[in-house]
């Protein structure tokens, strides 16, 4: 799963020391996440450029609707700073990606005609840099989608060999259950692309891809994330396996105090916080 979190600054003011920076919630467990339908204009219908938002190490800070410190105690504002938010910071990648396109409106058909949307959907997506993708087998590759009917009563799938030699299709309700092979498709006019040929009557509602270095690329990423977070947020994450990763603001200097700090850990089947 995708490991995110939240982060809130304040500037504060010298009467309370300075600056400070809140983790709002511990990190959120994303199993896959969705393309939204306003987002194929914003993102030219690129995958490719939903990902380098969604996995950028360098999100600014920006001001939510309401920009004042949370810093509440009943209803009486503790302090007198300006916010500024940064939203789904990746800390940890899932070795299976799933990216989800479709949504509840298939039953009424908003994808049908002209006004349906065609993803591109690349081979491969790079989570992190060229230099870094190459060095640590960083990539994700496309191995499947799943597909429903117009519908949005059936599911169905079809994915790609480890080599892309054979397409295959799965329908729970044909062929005893069976996936089956099809020689006419091939990964180029099937899988990748644009306008992926795909059965009448049916859309992609979730495209999956695999991390072509497993669990080494999985920690590698992590290790990655922490020292970049560090710089770019005076974050400061336990440098050990992800299934015990601890990611906590490093003090940050106010007129020579030091600000708070919250320490957020999350552990496999039990999230919860600790204050320091």
């Amino acid at each position: 799963m995708t490991l995110c979190l939240n982060l809130h600054h304040c500037t504060g003011s010298r009467e309370i020391g300075g600056p400070h920076i809140e983790i709002s919630e511990t990190l959120r467990c994303q199993p896959f996440f969705q393309v939204q339908e306003n987002d194929y204009k914003r993102f030219n219908g690129l995958i490719s450029n939903v990902c380098d938002e969604r996995f950028s190490a360098t999100k600014v800070f920006e001001p939510p609707e309401i920009n004042t410190c949370w810093r509440v105690k009943d209803s009486q504002i503790l302090c007198p700073g300006t916010r500024t938010d940064v939203h789904d910071l990746v800390v940890s990648i899932p070795v299976i990606l799933g990216i989800e396109v479709g949504d509840e409106t298939a039953g009424r058909n908003r994808h049908r005609g002209a006004k349906r949307q065609h993803w591109y959907f690349p081979e491969t997506i790079t989570p992190d840099s060229e230099e870094v993708a190459i060095d640590f087998d960083l990539i994700y590759d496309l191995v499947g989608f799943v597909l429903v009917n117009t519908q949005g009563t059936h599911f169905i799938a079809r994915y790609a060999t480890h080599d892309r030699t054979k397409i295959y299709t799965y329908d729970g309700m044909r062929h005893n259950g069976y996936p089956v092979h099809s020689l006419e498709m091939t990964f180029d006019t099937h899988m990748a692309g644009k306008k992926p040929k795909i059965p009448k009557g049916f859309i992609i509602w979730e495209a999956i891809y695999s991390l072509r270095g497993g669990l080494t690329a999985q920690e590698k990423f992590y290790q990655i994330r922490i020292k970049k977070y560090a710089a770019q947020y005076n974050l400061g994450g336990d440098p050990r396996q992800t299934s015990y990763c601890v990611v906590s603001p490093s003090w940050l200097p106010g007129d020579g105090q030091e600000g708070s700090c919250v320490a957020v850990t999350a552990r496999a089947k039990r999230n919860y916080r600790i204050y320091l």
